[in-house]
């Protein structure tokens, strides 16, 4: 779910993230709504509720701003000289070849 909605969030107009493994790491699982989610073939006002207190794209916003903020802290770590960092939970991230 949360590389889906890096793939999404990479897709966007003026995307937060670029994760260019997201989508492929997606469809290499195989599970079928959020390959399609993934490559865009779902929208979120297709899901969504209509007066959005939840859903899809307010996912894919969450999902990006946290990628971004992590994506500048292990950038800044590893300025000041942190050369290894353990991601728990970090089920299909591939930060560490982007």
């Amino acid at each position: 779910m949360v590389a889906a909605a890096r793939a999404v969030a990479t897709r966007a107009d003026n995307p937060l993230i670029d994760d260019p493994f997201a989508e492929p790491l997606v469809r290499a699982v195989g599970i079928d709504f959020f390959t399609r989610w993934a490559a865009g073939n779902i929208k979120a006002t297709d899901v969504d509720d209509p007066d959005g207190t939840w859903g899809l794209q307010r996912l894919a916003d969450l999902l990006a701003a946290r990628t971004r903020y992590f994506d500048a802290f292990f950038r800044d770590a590893t300025s000041a000289g942190i050369r290894q960092a353990v991601i728990l939970a970090s089920g299909l991230d591939a930060r560490a070849y982007r």
